[in-house]
């Protein structure tokens, strides 16, 4: 077909759109007047435009009329149910029964299996498959079984960047995340000359923890042979052809022409945008209004509260090309500059570990260590593990099965003592592990200690129902954890800014932090690309961690150990003003909440019993603190003690502050 024909197909394609639905096909009829070639090629952009198969993710409410049922067998997958349909076909939730895994299986409909339709399925399948990145569904396999073309798809979890907008249920620092994020996933598919072409919300999803995956690649293409290793055949864009999303399509896309990376980074500014001021740049009543505003207009001013994106949101939305980021590191780094800290231009936090492996005993109570190099454990001091058991307030019984949880009553000593009672299994327990002789410090002051593996009895038969059941949690790996909260100092390194309520206390714990900013910490923590990945502890981690061997209600004396508001002032206090526990961590008790990367449920049922973090039962509208603070009594800081808060919630002022995780990075993590 010639030039001139694909512009008649366009202009019966865009009057098409504008017409009431229905009425298009009396439209068509007269516009075509008997060429059924013109008008097959004009309901074939129809249908393109109109689907939303390969536009939208694959988690969507469920739909009637299935193709495949609950329990029928396609190929080597088991079919559970249908969550999504479009006009190109349908996705099911399957098993897949040789690897034993959820999938997401995408299917054309039959009508569309071969021609252009089938060809797009086919290049996302391919390009996709071909980007291996944290914040990219990846593609397991795809082909075909009798007649019907299929992708599997990594099955996740979590709400559509859409969702979260349409609710308001985002908050600044989630912003950044996300940004970095979907920025990271393009600087990805832009190395192997792949652009995506349709990002907006709905293919952007945000799982339960707070991590991001870019979805559907069905518009994508290879742009840059130069750069791309692969030499497959695409199905390359005929000028004059529309393929997106309108309110999202670049000023190039909306005139048919050509298009490289930058018009990802268009898309990119517009769903930047969207998150900041709750609503799109360009907006009209028909696609074609919105075509002409992509074209014609300046974006109103961002909102006061988001001027500090307003510079990256300029350059993604130049109406020009030229005049955008022109890669997507330029774009990454501009992201990290927000807030005038850029990672990059700071020595990168690192922790520089000596290693040594130490055997672990506990024996009768004490924790004692022996490196290689000195077996004679009897030299060594022993460190307080398990104290002896002191009945101070009501009665403690000892299970009678070995390691059951110590049941206690009506425990809230008025001098603060703990009551903590031994498990009734007194054999001795050995384990090896490889951990470093000492504490190690990070380019931002932050000192970790090292926190050996174990086992410990999780949760209180004594206390709230959502310390309940008690159940022995295996913590199979050793890891790093920071010995103080994060301190406004360090938070200010980082972010160039200090949320706290009562500011001016360099070395007191930052507060007034959400989940979402917990997480932009851990994300700036982890941009460094150092040795370590970061992250925010395990509720089983941090509850391992305060007990430090304990089972009671505190780890010592909690006058000792902690802030409370008996002894505090009704305020936060500089880090490391009290004692450590056994463990070398202050504060564990009192002075701030601290975060957990879990999603908060209303018991322990379920969850699980290896020291990961729940973030699949319960209300993810709701993430867990542990800890208690200054302004709470003695009760919010025992151990085992759970407070559930809103991830974005704003709240006139709170005592949230954070506490970071260390793991050394896997080579496949660099």
């Amino acid at each position: 077909m010639n030039q001139v024909d694909w512009v008649t197909i366009k202009d019966i394609f865009y009057a098409a759109l504008n017409q009431p639905a229905g009425e298009v096909d009396a439209f068509l009829t007269s516009e075509c007047a008997g060429d059924q070639e013109l008008r097959q090629e004009v309901e074939v952009l129809i249908r393109s435009y109109q689907s939303d198969f390969l536009e939208k993710p694959v988690i969507l409410s469920e739909i009637n009329a299935p193709r495949f049922g609950a329990g029928d067998i396609f190929g080597h997958y088991r079919m559970v149910k249908m969550i999504g349909k479009g006009g190109m076909g349908e996705v099911y939730l399957a098993e897949d029964q040789n690897l034993k895994r959820h999938v997401a299986l995408k299917i054309l409909t039959v009508r569309l299996s071969s021609g252009d339709a089938a060809a797009r399925f086919r290049i996302e399948a391919r390009l996709a498959s071909r980007i291996q990145h944290p914040s990219i569904a990846t593609v397991y396999e795809f082909g075909e079984i009798g007649e019907h073309h299929f992708i599997a798809i990594e099955y996740i979890e979590g709400k559509t960047l859409r969702e979260l907008i349409s609710t308001n249920d985002i908050v600044h620092e989630q912003v950044e995340l996300i940004a970095v994020s979907v920025a990271s996933a393009l600087k990805a598919a832009h190395d192997l000359g792949i652009i995506h072409r349709d990002i907006k919300p709905e293919n952007i999803l945000v799982k339960g923890d707070g991590s991001v995956t870019v979805l559907d690649f069905g518009l994508a293409k290879i742009v840059h042979a130069a750069k791309s290793p692969f030499n497959d055949t695409v199905l390359e864009t005929v000028p004059g052809l529309l393929l997106g999303t309108s309110a999202y399509m670049s000023p190039e896309q909306v005139r048919g022409h050509l298009t490289d990376d930058t018009t990802d980074f268009w898309s990119f500014g517009v769903v930047l945008y969207e998150m900041l001021a709750g609503r799109r740049p360009f907006e009209g009543a028909t696609s074609s209004d919105v075509w002409a505003s992509i074209l014609r207009d300046q974006p109103d001013p961002l909102p006061e509260a988001a001027k500090s994106f307003s510079q990256v949101v300029d350059r993604c939305l130049q109406k020009d090309p030229n005049n955008r980021y022109r890669s997507a590191d330029e774009l990454s780094h501009a992201l990290e500059d927000l807030k005038g800290s850029s990672v990059k231009d700071r020595a990168a936090p690192s922790i520089s570990l000596t290693r040594q492996t130490n055997h672990v005993t506990v024996r009768d109570g004490q924790l004692i260590t022996a490196s290689d190099d000195d077996s004679d454990s009897k030299s060594k001091q022993p460190m307080r593990f398990f104290h002896p058991a002191r009945l101070l307030v009501g009665t403690i019984v000892l299970a009678a099965a070995i390691g059951a949880p110590i049941a206690y009553t009506n425990f809230y000593p008025s001098q603060q003592e703990t009551a903590d009672a031994t498990l009734a299994d007194r054999s001795e327990t050995t384990t090896e592990s490889t951990a470093p002789s000492s504490a190690r410090t990070n380019s931002i002051g932050m000192e970790f200690v090292y926190i050996p593996p174990g086992e410990f009895i999780m949760g209180s038969e004594d206390g709230q129902d959502d310390e309940k059941p008690v159940r022995r949690v295996s913590i199979a790996d050793g890891f790093w954890m920071s010995k103080h909260e994060v301190t406004q100092a360090q938070y200010e390194s980082l972010f160039g800014t200090n949320p706290s309520e009562t500011k001016g206390c360099a070395d007191c714990p930052v507060d007034n932090i959400l989940w979402y900013g917990a997480k932009a910490v851990i994300w700036k923590l982890n941009a460094g690309n150092d040795e370590f990945v970061y992250s925010l502890p395990s509720e089983a981690e941090w509850e391992y961690a305060a007990r430090a061997g304990s089972t009671g209600m505190f780890a010592g004396k909690l006058d000792d150990l902690g802030w409370y508001m008996d002894n505090s002032n009704y305020r936060q206090h500089p880090v490391g003003g009290k004692k450590p526990n056994a463990f070398g961590l202050h504060d564990m008790h009192g002075n701030v909440w601290e975060w957990c990367e879990d999603i908060y449920q209303k018991d322990y049922t379920g969850v699980p019993t290896d020291g990961t973090a729940n973030i699949s039962l319960g209300d993810p509208a709701y993430r867990v603190l542990r800890g208690g603070s200054a302004r709470n009594d003695q009760s919010w800081a025992r151990s085992s003690r759970r407070l559930r808060f809103g991830p974005k919630i704003k709240f006139f002022k709170n005592d949230f502050g954070i506490r970071v995780v260390a793991r050394e990075r896997s080579p496949a993590q660099s």
